[in-house]
């Protein structure tokens, strides 16, 4: 299954994804029944940073607020706010044994807590079921 059909892009930024973490979206997004998009939203309010929402999302389901972004195949939505949080963030995924899953570089943190480094912040994310679908 390849995703082709979306309604149209109407965002300004960009949220990046590593190689890693496009091949593990799509390689999940194909094992769907349906065509989907990654939907992101940014939790404010931890004072070290963001949490993040990361599911999947079938494209009936998209609507005309939401800010949508195709990156080779991978279609990523997310509301405006979460949008402008994610404006130069990476999505990335790592599948060593200190390092598995989905991770977001993030250089919107406006003040680094304690456990922040160069002002970025990694943030360990899941999508819907991955880990009971042997990721």
């Amino acid at each position: 299954m390849t995703i082709t059909t979306a309604p149209e892009t109407k965002t300004r930024r960009q949220l990046k994804l590593s190689p890693m973490a496009h091949a593990r979206l799509i390689e999940l997004s194909k094992a769907r029944d349906e065509l989907v998009a990654l939907r992101i939203e940014v939790v404010v309010g931890d004072p070290d940073g963001f949490t993040y929402s990361l599911k999947f999302t079938p494209l009936s389901e998209l609507t005309a607020d939401d800010e949508i972004c195709h990156l080779d195949g991978v279609i990523v939505v997310a509301s405006d706010e979460s949008a402008a949080l994610l404006a130069g963030a990476t999505l990335s995924y790592g599948d060593l044994i200190n390092a598995h899953g989905f991770s977001i570089s993030n250089p919107n943190i406006s003040r680094p807590g304690p456990l922040l480094q160069n002002w970025r912040f990694l943030a360990k994310v899941n999508i819907d079921n991955e880990s009971s679908n042997n990721a």
